[in-house]
């Protein structure tokens, strides 16, 4: 009864935001999304190997947050601090994938995470996008990056990769597998850029189909 009114409460508050008509239109842009998805996609490859600072050990670019936040590799210990942040559901997938050998690098504001980024090293299957990631021995997949929406534009995810690509030069891990969408890719080119890829090539290009939330497909160019 308790879930029922807060849902209901929620609704009412959507609807004096945006307006009934903006709200109608939303739930039906969502149910038809369960119909009929199709969803433009490009894999590609952040390329580590060729930098300079590989080459002759120098250290990677710094980046420091501005705020007060402590960067560094999670462990299990501090799956406490996601509480509040995600959803005990998803606090047990990452008890999970610290048992399949991801790493965990996080930001922590006052006791709590603010930003979190996996990496995977082994088999990952993409649900978003029905693809599953298979990394060579020199590749690395990262699987989930979250910033805490009043967290963002504060250097976080900036300063996480610093230490990312550091760690990526010690386990010999000289390549970042990862996908996105034609229209952040420019952007990501840029961002890949700062924290010092040697380039961000395309390598594969494909839509993603899927009818009835069931009948999934993958054409590629």
């Amino acid at each position: 009864m308790k879930r029922t009114l807060n849902i209901l409460s929620g609704l009412k508050k959507k609807i004096r935001g945006r307006g009934p008509t903006a709200l109608l239109k939303a739930l039906l842009r969502k149910l038809w999304t369960l119909i009929y998805l199709r969803r433009e996609f490009i894999i590609f490859c952040g390329d580590m190997t060729t930098e300079q600072w590989f080459k002759n050990g120098d250290a990677p670019p710094k980046y420091s947050p501005t705020i007060d936040a402590e960067i560094r590799i999670g462990s299990i210990d501090d799956l406490d601090k996601f509480n509040g942040v995600v959803s005990q559901k998803k606090i047990e997938l990452f008890r999970e994938w610290f048992k399949r050998g991801y790493d965990l690098f996080l930001a922590i504001h006052n006791g709590k995470v603010v930003y979190y980024q996996w990496l995977a090293y082994s088999d990952f299957y993409d649900a978003w996008n029905g693809i599953m990631f298979s990394p060579a021995p020199d590749e690395v997949v990262p699987v989930d990056i979250y910033t805490v929406p009043t967290f963002k534009n504060k250097n976080l995810h900036l300063a996480a990769d610093s230490l990312t690509i550091a760690h990526c030069k010690e386990i010999g891990r000289y390549k970042m597998i990862a996908i996105t969408s034609p229209e952040k890719f420019p952007l990501l080119k840029i961002m890949y850029k700062r924290t010092k890829f040697a380039g961000v090539h395309p390598i594969k290009r494909g839509v993603y189909y899927k009818y009835l939330n069931c009948i999934k497909r993958h054409t590629y160019e």
